[in-house]
């Protein structure tokens, strides 16, 4: 099968996220089985970091920012220019089947035509992010809000991770839920545990938390619950990794909200290290005890997977799609979402408890080969793509 996938900012590295990292993943599952080509159209030239993975190619697209519609339909002339160079390798790849992130709408304009079935994956939405953060809207944020809405409704087939999340797209979008499918996440797990002589009292135990530092992530929550963890375990120390938002009171980046708001006692164990290479970010994984990320929404979550694999407990909140990822009391633990206080008890419990973080450690990586595998996430895509083809074979009268 040939397939596309449009997704923006794969490079530089520093500026991936889910959704770079959900196809980069995809990618090199379908190319390495040898049966399966794959395309992916971006908006930015590859750097020294890139490395060619068998049976995919980099196509770039370098999409013209029209100042009058930047203003008042935002990423609509982007769309347009998108649209194009995908038409265009549809044709010169025989491509059979194509995939959009719905974030930013960028396949709104190829689904006027749809040569070939158009896929959207339905990530977390533009729509909720401003109600998580409490955006102000005006008339470009409804518009990117409709965009995105009318995007989904006319790709030929919706896919998102987790059954929550389609609960929530289903009702933003006015679609039946069953009228998206779900197809999880996967990621590389490997076949053994090396265990951790870590736990020793005279060590402060390692807690990692990974993503953007920002209102939805709850990095604020996550800050504000280590004073309570201080006063009951006080050999920890708290690493943070990933880009630092002004979304602390106040407008102040997080790193400046801590230096001015938490005790010295607690301030002297917290690490900003902002964005790193995939290779630290990597043995920053494997290296931790205690994976915590108290996000107020995630659709899925590749985050906690990228600690589970390497048998790390989590601590996550019980919102949107992470029960579906986090299993409570097994592979980690859930506190509601904005709870500090609640954070806090679930922090302790699992840093004063050896024997509880090596159980769910263990349960963590078996859990993540078994249910969240590259393969496991490949073999349902193409399954779910043979499905959206026949099912337009069907459309067409073919």
């Amino acid at each position: 099968m040939n397939i596309g996938f449009y997704c923006g900012a794969l490079f530089p590295p520093s500026k991936r996220g889910g959704i770079q990292s959900y196809v980069l993943r995809l990618a090199r599952a379908l190319g390495a089985s040898g049966e399966h080509h794959v395309h992916i159209l971006t908006d930015s030239e590859p750097d020294g970091s890139w490395v060619p993975l068998p049976n995919v190619e980099l196509d770039v697209v370098c999409p013209r920012w029209v100042p009058v519609l930047g203003r008042w339909l935002p990423g609509l002339g982007e769309s347009w220019h998108i649209s194009r160079a995908m038409h265009r390798i549809v044709h010169q790849h025989a491509l059979d089947i194509i995939e959009f992130p719905n974030w930013e709408a960028p396949g709104l304009a190829y689904t006027w035509s749809n040569p070939v079935p158009s896929v959207t994956r339905l990530h977390t939405s533009f729509a909720e992010t401003v109600k998580i953060d409490a955006l102000p809207v005006g008339y470009a944020e409804r518009f990117a809000m409709w965009a995105e809405r009318t995007s989904a409704r006319r790709s030929f087939a919706l896919v998102t991770h987790t059954y929550a999340h389609r609960r929530r797209m289903a009702e933003e979008i006015g679609v039946p839920e069953a009228a998206i499918a779900v197809v999880p996440h996967g990621i590389e797990v490997p076949d053994e545990l090396l265990t951790s002589s870590r736990g020793v009292a005279s060590l402060p135990l390692r807690i990692l938390y990974v993503g953007r530092l920002e209102h939805r992530k709850g990095t604020l929550d996550l800050l504000n619950a280590l004073s309570f963890v201080v006063a009951k375990a006080p050999r920890f120390e708290l690493t943070l990794i990933g880009r630092d938002r002004p979304h602390a009171p106040g407008g102040r980046t997080f790193r400046r909200y801590a230096e001015q708001e938490l005790s010295p006692s607690v301030r002297k164990r917290v690490c900003f290290r902002g964005v790193v290479s995939d290779s630290d970010l990597d043995i920053a994984y494997r290296q931790c005890d205690l994976f915590v990320a108290p996000s107020r929404y995630e659709s899925f979550g590749l985050i906690y997977l990228e600690a589970m694999r390497y048998g790390k407990p989590v601590v996550a909140c019980a919102a949107g799609g992470v029960p579906e990822v986090v299993r409570h009391g097994e592979t980690g633990l859930l506190v509601p979402p904005s709870q500090p206080m609640a954070l806090s008890e679930a922090i302790v419990a699992l840093l004063t408890d050896s024997s509880l973080r090596v159980t769910m450690g263990r349960n963590a990586h078996a859990w993540t080969r078994e249910n969240f595998s590259i393969r496991v996430m490949a073999e349902r895509t193409i399954a779910f793509y043979r499905d959206v083809l026949a099912r337009r074979a069907v459309a067409r009268g073919d």
